[in-house]
């Protein structure tokens, strides 16, 4: 306790006279009043009134209010100097120490790499950062860090390219050399003299399966879109790094005949380096594919062409301000068709049993733009998405006394009767309506009955053939699935055991009863076996009524789980082979993601970016997994060593070209 608070505490329940003789010199101690005189008497000390009470009181509070007083700021010093101390000792711990650097200047530069990295996070132009050093030192002119900060444009660039993007380029290749990768890669359009082909990781990187850059892949030249340029590029890059194909497990591609041929194409060209290699498609593509079939047929029986008829809206109240007020006669082909659709009773009918009957096909689309790992989920959901086709137009009984694959689906006699086709209820109730008033014809409606069906044949008939109801590779994963796995059994995973062999050396037969134990002991795992905080950290949402977990962070926490008798790892093996597993890829949406990120930072404002140089490292920093919170980012000694010399080597290099080019001249 401080000195002022025992004062404090002394002025409030000692007598006011022992406080006064505590704190006058040694000769000045008469009690103010003496008990024993009469009123009026002469005193030993100084004389004093008693009615003069208040006078004495008023003099007590006022000298209590300015112990208070003291003693509140004696508190807030002492406080002052903790949270001093305290912001003292954070911000010597943010910064590493190094050798050939004082520790200012270290914080200086690990603010200036911290800005660069919230910069590209979020698609702030670099131009802005020739403002930061100034506002920074108007804004904060107390901080040493503040003042020493110094990164315009061309410092901020040289970091992103020359520090940050670099590290993280080597941290990627050194697991890609040492782990299962998958690759994904699309290209732009064919518009410019260079073409992008973005190549992306995906790989399993401690706790997560984790989405990365690697490089943009450009093409140049007439035959910048072939397969055989294209893999060449690709070829070039993991060379360059020595990255080994033997580590790629899976590529995905579109499904256009460049990256999917059999005979030219770069799926062909991997295959002939490492057969093993599993080749994804992009279903998104199959299942606006599968719609598209079918409605061609609906087309052909209904007469009502839906895209046709949204595509003559846009168009029609697109620019003009008057056509968006009014529909008057108009002599145009666009308008007569329009009308011809407004005043036909049917197009209500029309629109929504498309209305109810999308979302079928939207729904199961959702899976596909999953980010997280989902392979394990693909052979169910499709089985689950060709039964609510089914359901639509067969009965019940047809479709459970047979495998979905073996469903006779065609046949009039598994069919149910027109008045019971699944077309949604709301359209039911209309085409009643209609129908009762007289609106429309009972050959109308017959014709509708019609066209819904041949619409969900032509669906179904469609996704049969372009799903791959029959890859064992999306069969066998279903394991990985906690909910699953009692469904499965250990062969599912020593399926990828031979056909990954090389990367899952666990051929011998002591090999595999050890995996059949660990197989069986995760079967006898139950929910509660994994904390609860594990399950809500696995937590992904699609929506608020679907929520799924992520299997690639349970089997991160699974493969720590250690044995309470040995002390050892209880599914060492299996753990290895869920992890690669968990690499393969289920959609080509990473690629697309790509292009959005692309899109987002090269823009008409910023379309000088070069695409090899700051647009690769800009990409190379968005997908090294720093989102949400960027702003945490601390930089390893290395990146802050190479934010010293990153601005001063580009102007002597920069300095040098422009000296070679006054030769030349």
């Amino acid at each position: 306790m401080g000195q002022n608070q025992m004062t404090l505490q002394k002025s409030l329940f000692q007598p006011r006279s022992q406080i006064l003789l505590e704190n006058q010199e040694p000769n000045v101690g008469q009690p103010l009043i003496n008990p024993n005189s009469s009123p009026g008497g002469q005193q030993n000390g100084p004389l004093l009134r008693r009615d003069s009470c208040s006078i004495i009181f008023g003099a007590r509070f006022a000298e209590l209010r300015m112990l208070v007083t003291i003693w509140a700021m004696q508190m807030w010093k002492v406080k002052a100097v903790e949270q001093s101390q305290q912001i003292t000792k954070f911000t010597v711990n943010t910064a590493p120490k190094l050798d050939n650097m004082t520790q200012l200047e270290a914080k200086a530069r690990r603010a200036e790499i911290k800005v660069a990295v919230t910069m590209v996070n979020h698609n702030v132009p670099l131009a802005v950062a020739n403002h930061f050093s100034p506002l920074m030192k108007e804004c904060f002119k107390d901080s040493d860090v503040a003042q020493r900060y110094g990164a315009a444009r061309t410092k901020t660039t040289c970091i992103i390219n020359r520090a940050i993007a670099p590290y993280l380029h080597d941290e990627l290749v050194k697991k890609m050399r040492n782990r299962p990768y998958t690759l994904s890669t699309d290209g732009s359009n064919d518009t410019g003299r260079e073409k992008m082909n973005p190549l992306a990781v995906e790989l399993f990187d401690v706790v997560r399966v984790e989405h990365m850059f690697l490089d943009m892949c450009i093409t140049t030249g007439t035959n910048a879109a072939t397969a055989e340029t294209i893999f060449e590029k690709m070829d070039s890059v993991l060379k360059k790094d020595n990255i080994p194909w033997q580590n790629c497990v899976g590529l995905s591609v579109d499904n256009a005949n460049v990256n999917m041929g059999v005979c030219n194409s770069i799926k062909s060209r991997i295959l002939s380096i490492n057969p093993t290699v599993y080749v994804h498609g992009c279903p998104c593509h199959i299942v606006h594919n599968n719609v598209s079939a079918a409605g061609t047929h609906y087309i052909e029986l209904s007469d009502f062409d839906v895209e046709d008829m949204v595509v003559d809206i846009g168009y029609w109240f697109k620019a003009s301000t008057k056509r968006k007020c009014r529909l008057d006669v108009e002599k145009q082909a666009r308008f007569k068709r329009l009308r011809k659709h407004f005043e036909d009773p049917m197009t209500e009918v029309h629109l929504l049993f498309y209305q109810a009957t999308l979302p079928v096909f939207t729904e199961f689309n959702l899976l596909f733009q999953r980010q997280e790992p989902s392979v394990y989920l693909l052979h169910g959901q499709m089985r689950s998405y060709i039964k609510k086709l089914m359901s639509k137009f067969v009965t019940t009984t047809a479709i459970k006394n047979a495998d979905v694959c073996e469903v006779e689906y065609k046949d009039k006699q598994n069919q149910v009767a027109d008045h019971k086709l699944n077309v949604g209820w709301t359209t039911r109730t209309t085409l009643n309506r209609l129908h009762e008033a007289g609106e429309i014809s009972q050959y109308q409606v017959d014709n509708f009955h019609k066209a819904v069906r041949a619409f969900f044949v032509a669906a179904v008939d469609y996704a049969f053939k372009k799903l791959p109801f029959k890859e064992p590779v999306l069969e066998r994963s279903q394991f990985i699935d906690f909910q699953q796995k009692m469904d499965c059994d250990v062969n599912d995973a020593l399926y990828f055991v031979y056909r990954f062999s090389h990367l899952l050396p666990y051929g011998d037969p002591k090999e595999q009863d050890k995996l059949s134990d660990e197989f069986l002991d995760y079967q006898l795992m139950e929910e509660k076996d994994i904390p609860r905080s594990i399950w809500e950290q696995a937590v992904s949402r699609v929506s608020e009524q679907e929520v799924y977990h992520r299997m690639d962070k349970v089997w991160a926490h699974m493969a720590t789980i250690k044995s309470p008798v040995t002390g050892m790892p209880k599914l060492p093996m299996l753990s290895k082979v869920e992890q690669l597993i968990l690499t393969l890829p289920h959609s080509n949406a990473d690629a697309e993601r790509v292009f959005s990120m692309i899109g987002l930072n090269k823009t008409d404002t910023r379309n000088a970016l070069d695409l090899e140089g700051t647009l690769s490292s800009i990409m190379t920093i968005k997908m090294s997994g720093m989102e949400p919170n960027c702003f945490k980012y601390e930089p390893p000694a290395e990146v802050i060593k190479a934010s010293k010399s990153a601005a001063s080597s580009y102007k002597r290099e920069h300095a040098a070209a422009s000296n070679a080019g006054s030769e030349c001249t």
